[in-house]
């Protein structure tokens, strides 16, 4: 097992070596400063975190490229557990290519509301329905004389 931080000046010190048994090439680190030695695109100290553009530290294969869309997501950095890229407005899906939640179609054709019609268009909803007691309340006010 390895160790590390003994030194001359604090001889008691000494601290053990927590290298991630998924994130490092070994359970013994450097004995000054505690870094393990990391597998390809892991980081930290104990090797727990995905380096950037990548996710999925505790994958058995070791951390998956994010692959965000380079157009449509904010930059090539994503959630370390999910994979979620942050993605532009009008677009969704884990890597940014696909239309947000609650629509379909094709996001740069356009996406469509695939919820309720009076969920999605609220607004457009109520604007009818006060045109509607409005042309009611106009024809019971004398345009019917």
């Amino acid at each position: 097992m390895g160790y590390y931080g003994l030194t001359a000046s604090n001889p008691l010190g000494c601290n053990k070596c927590l290298c991630s048994a998924e994130g490092s090439l070994s359970n013994v680190c450097d004995p000054v400063s505690g870094q393990c030695p990391c597998r390809p695109h892991l980081q930290g100290l104990t090797c727990e975190l995905c380096s950037h553009g990548y996710w999925n530290p505790s994958s058995p294969r070791g951390c998956e490229p994010c692959r965000c869309d380079p157009t449509n997501s904010h930059g090539d950095t994503c959630d370390q557990s999910t994979g979620q890229c942050q993605c532009r407005s009008g677009f969704g899906g884990r890597t940014c290519t696909e239309c947000p939640d609650n629509t379909y179609g094709d996001p740069l054709i356009g996406c469509r509301c695939k919820c309720p019609v009076v969920f999605c268009h609220r607004n457009l909803q109520r604007l009818l329905n006060m045109l509607c007691s409005m042309l009611l309340t106009i024809q019971s006010n004398g345009q019917t004389k």
